[in-house]
């Protein structure tokens, strides 16, 4: 049983006080490399509170009578997304006595302990706007609007869907009728029709197989006929398994990030710090970095919850 509490002493290792372990085992192996990256734009941040503007332009010409005048638009600001980063920390005190008298070196490994939970903590918490999809992304006209929704806001009055009407699981069938919604409904705030294409399907860890059948094989998956994999041939998309997706029968379609709405602001680096406490001689190690994430519009994003 573990034991509770700071500092660390000698009590929490007894065994690694003495000669003659052969070898001492922690956390031996590499956890799970950024994904988070994959997805979202990571831009550094200088400020306590970063703000991005969404705008919409102009809408179709109209036609016009002779010797009228032509009619007269313009173009206005649709919301604003604002991004108050966190500061996320952990620490370790060990005491002066088990510093001293570990003949393995499993404190001083605490460094770098410190800065795999801080890594893998960015990663828990980056998914979760694909795994918390009732919380609210953007706020405009006065209504909250989620990840994926039937009626995102436009300017113009209209809305667009980056979801179907009823949640579908992953298959072929699924997957073409998305990429046909992709492409019928992907407007701007005008409801002009936006050339922004699908770059990635995102699954979970289950649907792992389903997506690879879908993306990669030459007849159509999961039928006896002998028809070509259209998806294949007409989309090259890039299967990515996302491991920190907790609800497996979700799906994403998403467009290179660059285009995407999806942003990750890096305000302090991960970084741990080393000191020894003046009063009782523990030393301290505290890792500890700032972020603040989110979707500033949804542009390039379809899936079903």
């Amino acid at each position: 049983m573990a034991l509770a509490g700071s500092p660390m002493t000698r009590d929490h290792i007894p065994a690694l006080l003495e000669l003659g372990i052969r070898q001492v085992f922690m956390d031996e192996y590499e956890l799970i490399a950024d994904q988070h990256t994959d997805i979202y734009t990571v831009v550094p941040s200088r400020k306590k509170t970063e703000t991005d503007a969404i705008t919409g332009g102009l809408s179709t010409y109209q036609l016009k009578t002779e010797g009228d005048g032509p009619t007269f638009d313009n173009g206005q600001q649709a919301w604003t997304k604002a991004y108050t980063h966190n500061t996320w920390a952990l620490g370790v005190e060990i005491t002066e006595e088990g510093i001293e008298d570990d003949l393995y070196d499993f404190y001083l490994s605490m460094g770098r302990e410190l800065g795999k939970a801080g890594a893998y903590t960015a990663q828990v918490e980056a998914f979760d706007l694909f795994n918390s999809l009732s919380a609210t992304v953007y706020t405009a006209g006065g209504t909250n609007f989620t990840l994926l929704s039937t009626t995102h806001f436009r300017i113009d009055g209209g809305s667009w869907a980056n979801r179907p009407t009823v949640a579908v699981d992953l298959g072929i069938e699924s997957l073409e009728t998305m990429l046909s919604l992709w492409r019928t409904n992907m407007v701007d705030q005008r409801g002009r029709k936006v050339g922004i294409r699908p770059r990635k399907l995102m699954v979970g860890p289950a649907d792992e197989w389903i997506g690879h059948r879908c993306l990669m094989t030459d007849q159509r998956p999961f039928s006896a006929d002998n028809d070509v994999n259209a998806v294949r041939q007409r989309r090259e998309l890039e299967l990515m398994v996302a491991d920190f997706m907790t609800d497996d029968s979700r799906w994403f379609l998403l467009a290179d990030k660059k285009v995407t709405g999806l942003r990750y602001n890096l305000r302090a680096k991960r970084e741990m710090r080393r000191r020894d406490d003046p009063r009782t001689g523990n030393l301290l190690m505290i890792g500890r970095y700032r972020e603040s994430h989110g979707a500033s519009h949804c542009y390039g994003i379809m899936g079903s919850p």
